[in-house]
């Protein structure tokens, strides 16, 4: 998803009051540092779920 779609989803759905701006300099980087949460920078603006792989 690009970060318009995010935000979309997430001001419309799940009615979160924030600024574009503020969601694309400061929410989804710290998402990406955060290890507890599957998300990773793919490309300038677009994000994707971590692929995780399980050690068995």
């Amino acid at each position: 998803m690009n970060a318009s779609q995010i935000y979309s989803v997430v001001t419309k759905n799940l009615h979160f009051n924030l600024g574009y701006k503020n969601l694309v300099s400061n929410i989804l980087p710290k998402m990406v540092d955060d290890n507890n949460l599957p998300v990773e920078k793919v490309y300038r603006d677009f994000w994707q779920y971590r692929h995780t792989e399980k050690v068995t």
